[in-house]
């Protein structure tokens, strides 16, 4: 298994290493050459079903989320964020100014967000080698950060216990709120209601105002803490910790109705991450990576995974869908690694 994935690793290489020179238009995704149009169209043929990029990071990825169906914006403990088209493995933007571990990314159209240990935000454009604005108040590690829907404000959480709303433009906080043990884990900004979605280590979901960042709703105080959530449409799911095979589950929610729908077993140990990913139209579908170093994929009305892969490569940190067919993986070894949702729901991570 291991001699064919290095065999097809080094076709992909030869590929993208005649195009990795080439300035990709992130707005416009046609090639601006025919030589990289057809390089990129080989790289397609020849597709590897996962694969890793290691030039883009020198250590572990912590965060990664995508921007269109080709781009992807990583954070790393080497304390960068990078702007990459991953399906060709060409870097597009580095960016540096972190002085510590980058914890997680989020992006917005043009915009990138990066939160860091070093207790600041930095907002990037992706055509652009200079951060837009440094947001510091942070007391403690920042650990979640996402844009409001016009992209004006952005939302950001700390082990501070605080949940603060800040305009872009000016880097000042427009509204803030502390709340005892609220060591924030991850936060999404539901556009079209308005509302924050907030996890934490004191094991609770949090719905927020983000006009007056007041908490408007906590639903019933979980068993393990909530390590990570994401949003679509009115339906949120959050994962939790654990560890041999106590906890780890993933939940889904309805925010409307205030109310837990399913809950997902399987992981053995703590999940780092969860993504919506609508493969199946009509009813939700999900994928979601642990610490036991597996990527498990779902459907919203089987309790148990249409299908799981190991991918022995140690401890996994964040999973985000790149497109309907595709999942990114990232992790502390191997960089960022992708695989294709076949037939069926099946994870594939070789070729067909």
């Amino acid at each position: 298994m291991m001699g064919k994935w290095i065999s097809k690793q080094r076709r992909y290489s030869d590929t993208t290493d005649r195009i990795r020179s080439k300035k990709v238009d992130v707005g416009n995704q046609k090639s601006n050459s025919l030589d990289y149009g057809m390089a990129r169209k080989q790289a397609e043929d020849k597709w590897i079903g996962m694969f890793s990029v290691k030039s883009c990071h020198s250590d572990a990825v912590t965060s990664l989320c995508t921007s269109s169906s080709n781009f992807c914006i990583s954070g790393s403990k080497d304390k960068t964020v990078v702007l990459q088209d991953v399906l060709n493995g060409v870097v597009l933007q580095k960016w540096k100014d972190h002085t510590q571990e980058v914890t997680k990314v989020r992006c917005s159209g043009n915009l990138v967000a990066s939160t860091s240990r070093d207790l600041s935000v930095k907002i990037w454009k992706t055509d652009s080698q200079e951060s837009e604005a440094t947001l510091e108040g942070h007391k403690l590690v920042v650990t979640a950060v996402d844009f409001s829907a016009d992209n004006q404000n952005v939302v950001t959480g700390s082990r501070d216990n605080f949940v603060k709303v800040w305009d872009v433009e000016t880097e000042e906080v427009i509204s803030e709120q502390s709340i005892s043990r609220n060591l924030v884990t991850d936060v999404r900004w539901m556009k079209g209601e308005n509302l924050i979605v907030q996890t934490s280590e004191d094991k609770m979901l949090k719905l927020w105002d983000p006009r007056t960042v007041e908490v408007v709703h906590s639903f019933p105080l979980q068993n393990q803490i909530q390590t990570c959530c994401d949003i679509n449409g009115l339906y949120c799911l959050t994962g939790c910790n654990g560890f041999n095979g106590q906890g780890c589950q993933i939940h889904l929610w309805d925010i409307r109705q205030r109310a837990k729908l399913q809950e997902y077993r399987g992981h053995t140990e703590t999940v780092s991450g969860c993504s919506f990913n609508e493969h199946t139209p009509g009813s939700h579908t999900f994928a979601s990576c642990s610490h036991d170093g597996t990527v498990r994929f779902w459907q919203e009305h089987k309790q148990k995974h249409v299908s799981c892969e190991q991918l022995n490569v140690g401890t996994l940190t964040s999973i985000a869908a790149l497109n309907k067919d595709t999942l990114l993986c990232g992790g502390f070894e191997r960089g960022i690694l992708l695989l294709r949702i076949g037939n069926c729901g099946q994870l594939v991570s070789s070729c067909e």
